[in-house]
């Protein structure tokens, strides 16, 4: 199994056409704003992937939307259903790997990961300023049912009847420790990344003996959460291959459980 990313090398070598995602989004108090850095200055004819607004109507952040809502979305960006999609974020590995998460559910054929924005950037790939240009909307449709993602009601199923699988956590130490899921393992998701701010994955050996070390490579299911089901999705894009059968996201995450599990379902 490989990872659905593009190296920087790989796409600006690439002759084919492909369509740029702009997936850049900020935490809260980050001070910025992933759409208006899109204004500023993008890979060529990039378009914007909003997740503040490609989202399901619910209290919870991020949370999936249904087949009609995301066909809609994507046909507005001007998407066709066999476009060669090529996502990316500011941030390298922060967001990118939601979008393209969702774009897998929806079945797209062909969506990767820009392996990464700062290698891009270093290898003088061309970038785009001024005025975006949108593209022509268009008919967006995709055959067969959505793949599926793990809810709360699953979850919790599966935790009170203590299911045989693993649980990783995406979040920072001192999040995990504050409360949790039973059972759940720690695997902040910058553990898995070059230190100093490439963004780049770790080698495949270093990231298998983070792992082993979580004793996660056993054949058992994984799923995977965070806060709000974003950096969830990093360590989905840098474990499945090493999986026997690929990780789940756990939509919701730890904004949908610590408002709705009860106290006994929240481990400390």
């Amino acid at each position: 199994m490989s990872r659905p990313t593009i190296t920087a090398k790989e796409l600006l070598a690439r002759k084919e056409p492909y369509v740029a995602v702009d997936a850049t989004w900020f935490l809260p108090d980050a001070g910025r704003n992933g759409k208006d850095e899109f204004a500023q200055e993008r890979l060529p004819g990039a378009v914007y992937y909003n997740m503040a607004t490609i989202k399901a109507d619910s209290p919870y952040p991020h949370m999936m939307v249904n087949k009609a809502q995301f066909e809609k979305a994507v046909g507005n960006l001007g998407i066709k259903p066999d476009d060669f999609v090529v996502i990316y974020d500011k941030q390298a590995f922060f967001s990118s790997p939601r979008v393209q998460f969702v774009f897998d559910t929806f079945n797209h054929p062909h969506a990767v990961v820009l392996d990464n924005y700062n290698e891009y950037m270093q290898l003088g790939g061309p970038i785009e300023t001024g005025e975006p240009k949108a593209r022509a909307p268009t008919k967006y449709s995709q055959p067969g049912e959505p793949k599926s993602w793990v809810t709360f009601e699953q979850l919790k199923s599966d935790v009170e009847s203590k299911k045989a699988q693993h649980i990783l956590d995406a979040r920072p130490g001192p999040a995990f420790a504050a409360g949790h899921v039973p059972g759940a393992k720690s695997l902040p998701f910058s553990q898995l990344l070059v230190p100093g701010g490439e963004s780049a994955f770790k080698p495949d050996a270093d990231i298998v003996a983070k792992l082993n070390e979580l004793d996660v490579l056993d054949g058992k299911p994984v799923v995977v959460m965070c806060g709000s089901g974003v950096t969830a999705c990093v360590l989905k894009l840098a474990i499945d291959k090493f999986l026997e059968t690929k990780s789940q996201v756990y939509d919701g995450s730890w904004g949908e459980w610590s408002a709705r599990a009860s106290p006994e379902l929240i481990e400390k």
